[in-house]
């Protein structure tokens, strides 16, 4: 009698057992990327440089990830992503009577938060800038702008609660919050402050102003930039 049609269980439990290890892999390969990204930035870094410190063959990157730009775009893709579900999360989780300030100490504290535990995923976002081809760079302009988006409703709120002068111009002062905050990966020690105290600063900074007389400085009518 013919055994041809026997399954002995062999092959699914190869294929069950596969599906882990390729995750696992796959994860492993983005985290060196976003480590050598962070290192040496986009263009200096190699698919050599990538499979010799994940100590694999070309091919088994290739398994996962189509070509350089494909990591690329999955580093940049998971550190957008990642600080706006959980910025967004947090800030959904406050109470309804949260006044605008209080919303925007929470994002700013858990932006900060999120890039640190990111660690080289954000720091690669960083440093990659000038270097993201131009099909990787259309996508990811476009997430990064709606990520600005949703920071720029929260100083809108502000706006519409009269916490902030006429004059501010909203996206400008979008920019300079953004800009402070993701710089932060190159000096913020939690030894020193938490995130909370930071965000509590930089509301103050934002909202107060530095000069005992910053409100005396009147510029032309508010401009949505």
């Amino acid at each position: 009698m013919s055994t041809a049609k026997v399954d002995t269980g062999a092959r699914p439990k190869k294929v069950v057992g596969s599906k882990p290890r390729s995750r696992d892999s796959g994860e492993l390969l983005l985290g060196i990327a976003a480590k050598l990204f962070s290192e040496k930035g986009y263009t200096a870094t190699s698919i050599r440089d990538i499979v010799k410190r994940a100590r694999i063959e070309p091919s088994a990157l290739y398994y996962h990830f189509a070509s350089k730009e494909a990591l690329l775009d999955a580093v940049l893709e998971r550190s957008i992503l990642q600080v706006t579900a959980d910025v967004r999360a947090a800030v959904e989780k406050l109470p309804a009577q949260a006044n605008p300030r209080e919303r925007l100490e929470v994002a700013i504290a858990t932006h900060i938060r999120s890039i640190k535990l990111n660690g080289d995923f954000a720091l690669a976002s960083r440093r990659v800038i000038g270097q993201i081809p131009p099909a990787v760079r259309r996508k990811h302009d476009t997430m990064r702008a709606e990520y600005g988006a949703y920071w720029q409703e929260l100083l809108m709120l502000s706006a519409k609660q009269n916490d902030l002068r006429d004059d501010v111009r909203l996206g400008l002062a979008r920019m300079f919050l953004m800009g402070a905050i993701n710089w932060m990966t190159e000096w913020f020690d939690p030894k020193k402050k938490s995130p909370e105290e930071i965000a509590v600063i930089f509301c103050g900074i934002l909202f107060d102003g530095l000069s005992q007389n910053s409100s005396d400085r009147v510029l032309p009518h508010r401009e949505q930039l």
